[in-house]
């Protein structure tokens, strides 16, 4: 029993590097809780209160995000191992932000913010892990922001569902309408129709009203489309003529 307790906590990044004695020195002074989650229950909400570490260890789980005005939101299929949003263990949120479900049995392993505080005081290794693990989410979540502009409908696209998923790979179902896309990315609906019906076609995404099921998020990632190299679908405008630039003007008037 001991031997997959650790087993499981060194699949963990917050636990990488320790050694069977430090490990052994955690697991009998530390109060780790076990729970099992059948499918359909749920794991966390927005309203559980945070300040707590989740360890999803096994099995398959749904997160689900919403937008802040509750008009679209993803579905997302993330297996174990893998922690619950460990960046609202602290902070001033009191509660996480996403739904996650049981899709399949899953086993998780909680501590709340007095056992992770004890660890930070006793355990080096597992400081400079967890300051490790809130650094690089901070600095990957700055650096979206600085990317350059997108330069066609495709990579506006694939940045919009990027920036809105937890991970950059797996199932993603966004339950968005053809309508708060075109608002979200000031793109025409009809081009971006475009996009997923060639999307579609390459057997990339499967696209009803409302709902867009993303199969694998990295293969859209990946994916290059027709259209990526076509001019008259990029979001660059193509520069005017001398003449064209004087009869729009003079339209204006």
């Amino acid at each position: 029993m001991a031997a997959e307790i650790f087993k499981t906590l060194v699949s963990f990044p917050l636990f990488i590097g320790m050694g069977r004695e430090e490990l052994e020195n955690i697991v009998a002074k530390t109060k780790l809780s076990f729970h099992t989650m059948r499918e359909g229950e749920v794991i966390v909400d927005t309203t559980t209160r945070s300040g707590m570490l989740v360890m999803l260890t096994d099995g398959t789980a749904v997160a689900t995000t919403y937008s802040d005005d509750k008009a679209y939101w993803v579905e997302e299929e993330i297996n174990g191992p893998t922690l619950v949003q460990p960046e609202y263990v602290f902070g001033l949120a009191q509660r996480f932000s996403q739904l996650w479900k049981a899709k399949t049995v899953c086993h998780l392993i909680t501590l709340d913010k007095q056992e992770i505080l004890k660890l930070s005081d006793n355990s080096l290794i597992f400081r400079l892990n967890l300051l490790n693990l809130l650094s690089t989410q901070v600095q990957k979540r700055q650096a979206l922001f600085w990317r350059a502009a997108p330069n066609s409908e495709e990579e506006a696209l694939r940045r919009f569902f990027l920036v809105h998923s937890i991970r950059p790979a797996g199932r993603k179902v966004f339950h968005i309408k053809l309508v708060r896309l075109e608002k979200e990315l000031n793109i025409e609906r009809r081009r971006i129709s475009m996009v997923l019906r060639q999307w579609e076609e390459q057997g990339l995404v499967t696209w009803t009203r409302g709902c867009l099921d993303i199969k694998a998020m990295e293969k859209v990632i990946n994916s290059l489309t027709p259209s990526t190299l076509s001019k008259k679908r990029s979001l660059t405008p193509s520069p005017l003529s001398k003449g064209e630039g004087r009869n729009m003007l003079q339209g204006t008037k």
